[in-house]
């Protein structure tokens, strides 16, 4: 009896196990599979670092996180009845009830909207939610205002005043720049240390060379200066950010702040505007298709024309410009990750034309000055974001190619008050040479081909729970820039100016810029409360690389570190009206390589008359 008692305690245990490990099997495959989304409810942009908690009567505790760069999150919960929450700051808490099934896959979409209604709006650039200052310009802000070229959202800005469009120079960008700077100013550098970044690639200027010796077309030359802003049309622009304060190591070579362009994307109707007044006329039609009928594969397409007068009562002065761009996105969806392809091309023609009156010149003579840029731009990037909650966020491979040629031309018929030495000296020392005719015309050509290419790889991590999450950002990027021209390009016995100072010289003999970087940030953030802190900081690294020995930059590495501080405080209510408060600090270093231009001058000739 007790041999056969044993035996049974024995199976009655083993029975007893198997029920317990398969009723355990079964609870957990009856978990629900929860993905949540949140997106701003007017930009349907994803939200980041929204608060998501999770509650169930029959389970104790609560659980939640906070979203990720795409807005998303993911939980595993427990069947039944279930209330899910949506917090952030600065928009409108959100609840829904649930019932969940077991072994379900559901997805939530959240429209989070703004705590805050005006009964009037001023359309007008807004103050952006980041750590740093900043200014959002949106489509509705850009509609109302009518622009011609990217100069005109500059009124916008705090502080913007608005004026009439100058198409007959250069149109830099005026951040944090010193008073009292002109447009010829060599310490006037606040432009070429703003960085514009369209679709996270950056605007190159560094391989343009154009010169001129007429002081009288200087203001029409970009070298050295930045971006041009007469040549971005702003039609297919979605939205533009202006960081004016310390922006993140992602973004380097910049010193006065950053632009940052996001084209438009996505299926639509077509649109075309037209705009003319006394001094231009402007056209523009564009279209995004949708070619899967998913939204998985989105083509975008948009041409623009302007024609400008300098002055409208001066048929002689021109200048016009032509854009047109492709771009493509096409996504994948699968278990593993999901995987983004954006590929865009796009080409940008600028025209400029002036022909004196033959009225006004000696001897009735026509002299003109024109100039032409083509740019062609071929920009690539692939981004990965896996499809399951994991400590990676994301990885991006963003490439660019640029390609331009440029063309100046000048005409110009100069007389001489005094006889001048012909400017034609290649060696120090003694030289026998002649004179300049009194009177001569003076063919002038410049042929600059600036080709740039980037490089640059990026990625995303998140850690963190409810009260404590932090992200680390990281990435390196190689950028080269060399110019292929002939550079200036004419007869040294009939120079544009008598007393020229230079010689002629092929852009093509100047050696390529090579630039390597890379950065590494963390931001953090703290939830206590209705309190919040939030800590970016990060270190940048640049260096110029297969730079000659004898220059200080040569092998000398740079580095800018940044960081921003965030206290967000609980709102105080004021007749049911929420008013927000924050205390915010920032320092940072930022670091701007040479242009080619600035890197490798043009030697300067003095001729001293001996005998005359």
């Amino acid at each position: 009896m007790i041999f056969k008692s044993k035996y049974q305690s024995a199976l009655f245990i083993f029975v007893m196990a198997v029920s317990t490990m398969v009723g355990a099997a079964c609870h957990v495959s009856a978990a629900v599979w929860l993905v949540v989304n949140v997106k701003d409810a007017a930009t349907l942009e994803p939200l980041e670092f929204a608060a998501v908690t999770f509650r169930q009567p029959a389970v104790a505790g609560v659980s939640g996180g906070h979203t990720d760069a795409e807005g998303s999150i993911t939980l595993t919960v427990q069947p039944g009845q279930a209330v899910i929450e949506l917090n952030l700051v600065g928009y409108k808490a959100q609840r829904r009830n649930l019932s969940l099934k077991d072994r379900e896959s559901l997805t939530l979409n959240f429209r989070l909207e703004p705590s805050t209604s005006l009964n009037e709006v001023v359309v007008t650039a807004r103050e952006g939610y980041n750590a740093t200052s900043a200014s959002l310009i949106d489509t509705t802000a850009m509609r109302h205002l009518q622009p011609s070229s990217f100069t005109d959202l500059m009124s916008l800005l705090p502080g913007g005043v608005t004026k009439d469009p100058e198409m007959g120079s250069v149109n830099r960008i005026d951040l944090r720049s010193a008073s009292g700077m002109t447009q010829n100013d060599d310490y006037a550098t606040a432009a070429l240390g703003t960085a514009f970044v369209v679709d996270g690639v950056r605007l190159n200027t560094d391989a343009d060379m154009q010169i001129t010796p007429d002081a009288n077309r200087t203001s029409r030359i970009s070298t050295g200066k930045g971006v041009d802003m007469r040549s971005l049309s702003t039609d297919d622009i979605e939205s533009v950010e202006i960081v004016r304060g310390i922006p993140s190591v992602e973004y380097g070579e910049l010193t006065s702040g950053l632009v940052s362009i996001k084209r438009k994307s996505g299926a639509g109707r077509l649109e075309a505007r037209f705009k003319a007044d006394t001094q231009s006329q402007l056209f523009y039609v564009g279209k995004g298709f949708d070619l899967s009928g998913d939204n998985t594969w989105i083509i975008n397409a948009g041409v623009d024309y302007l024609d400008s007068k300098i002055d409208p009562r001066n048929n002689r002065e021109n200048f016009k410009r032509v854009t047109g761009s492709l771009r493509s996105t096409k996504r994948w969806t699968g278990p593993v990750a999901r995987i983004a392809w954006n590929s865009n091309f796009s080409y940008s023609g600028m025209f400029e034309k002036d022909d004196n009156d033959p009225d006004l010149a000696v001897n009735n003579t026509i002299d003109f000055y024109q100039n032409s840029k083509h740019t062609m731009r071929w920009d690539n990037t692939l981004r990965y974001v896996p499809s399951v909650a994991s400590v990676l966020q994301e990885l991006n491979l963003v490439s660019g190619l640029s390609y331009g040629h440029e063309q100046l031309e000048q005409q110009k018929h100069v007389a001489s008050s005094r006889v001048m030495p012909m400017p034609v000296s290649l060696v120090e020392g003694d030289n026998y040479i002649g004179y300049l005719p009194m009177l001569y015309l003076a063919d002038y050509r410049v042929d600059g081909r600036p080709f740039t290419a980037s490089l640059k790889s990026s990625g995303r991590l998140r850690f963190g729970g409810s009260s404590l999450s932090s992200a680390l950002k990281f990435g390196v990027e190689w950028n080269m820039s060399k110019n292929y021209g002939r550079g200036a390009v004419y007869d040294i016995t009939r120079p544009l100016i008598a007393g020229n100072n230079t010689r002629p010289r092929a852009f093509r003999d100047v050696p390529a810029m090579h630039q390597l970087s890379a950065y590494l940030e963390s931001e953090t953030r703290f939830y206590a409360g209705k309190h919040t802190l939030s800590l970016t900081a990060g270190l940048r690294e640049t260096q110029l690389l297969h730079l000659d020995s004898r220059y200080e930059l040569s092998g000398k590495p740079y580095f800018d570190p940044r960081f921003n501080l965030v206290w967000s405080l609980p709102p105080a209510y004021v007749r049911n009206y929420p008013l927000g408060f924050e205390l915010a600090a920032g320092a940072g270093w930022h670091t701007k390589m040479p242009v080619a231009a600035y890197l490798y001058p043009e030697k300067l000739y003095s001729d001293f008359e001996q005998l005359n």
